[in-house]
């Protein structure tokens, strides 16, 4: 018994593996995997069917196996794989510190339709068999085929609200700052006042406590000893041994304070808060994602917990005198507004210029109106910019201070 536990542990444990690399495979058509910032339910049946087929499949192709290597007494019991499956998916969850974003009447709804799919088809397909392998007397009808394809395309079609899914990981968000504000408020104080800046520490906090929670910074000072692990701790910095997080917070923080103050003199043509802010974010770490993700924390924060503060990042911004002039007109363009989209704190707006194309401007939230013709400056454009709350990556996008109606 304790053999036959330990044999479907391991499979369970490949199982989980396998979905999470699938899940991973599938983002890019609609899949939704575990994510820190919200976005929405766009294909509803291909998460659902990723998440209890494919633990189906995986005991169908299992028992197949079996049988065929002579291993078939492991099969009268194979259901407890998704037991064991379940199970584990919710432990690692919650010891990953994911518990508020996790939606737990639907997590445990389809942990036991997993279950009791896998016990039925043990039950009544599986169990009793000498092979699995596909008899051309058994296939099921090409009606049912072609009616189920159908269904599943309608129901993949169906847009769920992301209103439920947004609300709990702004609360796993908000949980977190303010759990590290508990911890380290006082270190964090101690070295700054600004409210923008405290936002963007504890950004770096939180998104680096999803990537790395206790029990992995655990096994990284385990491993580190041996020279196999190189960042250490709650902000994740570099180390030549083992530190605890509240030492990788002092350095943390000191790294965050040294980019800000170099940060905060560059004199920007456009938006000096938001490029200082990434200047400061890409610093800690030039990855993309990184710095659209830890950007849109350091936001929502920002909203929830230093809503109306006066503080700046940019010192530049506050000296217009030190900023060249630009030729107004060789550098503004103008253009019909044909779509806006409201997104944490931003307004995005899709406008076709007097030119041939489409421009994507994004500014400080705005009452810009679709119909509105507006003239708006040029800048240089981000490419491939990724916006987690809209779900949606744009090729090129200017970020501009705001737009002149005419």
């Amino acid at each position: 018994m304790i053999l036959a536990l330990l044999f479907y542990t391991a499979l369970a444990l490949s199982l989980f593996l396998i979905v999470n690399w699938i899940g991973r495979g599938s983002v890019a058509i609609g899949y939704n995997s575990m994510e820190l910032l919200p976005t929405s339910d766009d294909a509803p049946a291909l998460n659902v069917s990723i998440r209890v087929a494919t633990p189906i499949v995986f005991t169908i192709i299992a028992a197949t196996l079996l049988y065929e290597i002579g291993w078939g007494i492991f099969v009268a019991k194979i259901y407890i794989v998704a037991i064991i499956y379940v199970v584990f998916r919710w432990i690692f969850n919650i010891a990953y510190g994911r518990r508020l974003l996790v939606n737990w009447p639907k997590e445990i709804v389809l942990g036991f339709v997993i279950i009791a799919l896998n016990w039925i088809v043990t039950q009544h397909v599986l169990k009793n068999r000498t092979s699995l392998l596909p008899d051309h007397s058994n296939f099921i009808s090409e009606l049912w085929v072609l009616i189920c394809l159908y269904l599943y395309n309608i129901i993949n079609r169906i847009h769920i609200g992301e209103g439920q899914g947004i609300q709990r990981k702004y609360k796993h968000i908000l949980s977190k700052a303010n759990r590290f504000l508990k911890i380290y408020g006082g270190l964090i104080s101690a070295n700054t006042n600004n409210d923008k800046l405290k936002a963007i520490i504890l950004a770096v906090m939180i998104y680096e406590d999803f990537n790395r929670p206790r029990i992995a910074r655990g096994l990284e000072n385990v491993i580190g000893k041996l020279g196999m692990a190189k960042t250490f701790g709650l902000m994740q910095v570099n180390s030549s041994q083992p530190i605890s997080d509240w030492e990788s917070v002092e350095l943390g923080i000191k790294k965050i304070i040294a980019a800000w103050e170099r940060e905060k003199l560059v004199i920007h043509s456009y938006n000096a808060e938001y490029n200082t802010s990434v200047g400061i974010i890409s610093d800690y770490n030039a990855d993309n994602d990184y710095i659209s993700e830890v950007t849109e924390i350091a936001d929502i924060v920002e909203s929830r917990l230093y809503r109306g503060t006066k503080d700046k990042l940019s010192s530049a911004e506050q000296a217009p005198a030190k900023v060249p002039e630009l030729p107004a007109i060789q550098n503004n363009a103008t253009g019909l507004v044909i779509e806006t989209i409201n997104s944490a704190g931003y307004t995005y707006v899709s406008v076709a210029p007097e030119k041939e194309g489409l421009d994507w401007l994004a500014m400080p939230e705005s009452s810009v109106s679709v119909g509105d013709r507006i003239e708006y400056p040029v800048t240089s454009p981000l490419t491939n910019f990724n916006s987690k709350t809209l779900n949606r990556t744009f090729s090129k996008i200017m970020f501009i201070p705001s737009v002149k109606r005419i």
